[in-house]
């Protein structure tokens, strides 16, 4: 398996909640590679917010989520910290100013939590990164880009390649 395919299948596992399969591919990860995904966590989380508030953007709707997430990360080791989950998804709804005071080395360890939240709430989602992420962007035969499979993710990921979680 090349590095590749294992940071394209270490992204699916995380996203999909696979714990297992996420621990064994990210252990098999060059640390150069795997520093990268940093970028791809944020992407990811941006759009997932981005589709879980797509129909109510509103006060009501974060105030209700972060209630939410307060349950479901009450025995959380680390802690989550809620105040900055909750800067973190306004931040990603538009109000970036929230975020300015946010120490970077709490993006990852927040996103990722709330992103599987959201994707694991989401069968749309779950459904679009499956397919998004078993289905080979390039031809084997041809090497060309397969126009059938127009948002499937290249390597190295780009913010665009997180286009596949979007369900619109």
């Amino acid at each position: 398996m090349t590095s590749e395919v294992r940071f394209r299948d270490f992204c699916r596992a995380w996203l999909l909640g696979d714990n297992d399969a996420a621990d064994d591919l990210q252990a098999r990860l060059p640390d150069t590679e795997y520093q990268e995904s940093d970028e791809l966590v944020s992407a990811a989380f941006c759009v997932a917010v981005e589709q879980r508030f797509k129909t109510d953007p509103g006060p009501a709707a974060i105030r209700t989520f972060m209630d939410e997430v307060r349950v479901n990360f009450e025995d959380a080791q680390p802690p989550l910290k809620l105040l900055i989950a909750e800067a973190l998804v306004r931040g990603a709804l538009g109000e970036e100013h929230l975020i300015d005071e946010v120490d970077p080395d709490d993006f990852t360890p927040t996103q990722m939590p709330l992103t599987r939240k959201i994707v694991a709430e989401s069968p749309d989602l779950q459904a679009a990164l499956t397919i998004c992420w078993t289905t080979p962007r390039r031809s084997p035969h041809t090497g060309r880009v397969r126009a059938d499979v127009p948002h499937a993710p290249s390597y190295p990921a780009e913010c665009g390649a997180i286009g596949c979680l979007r369900t619109t």
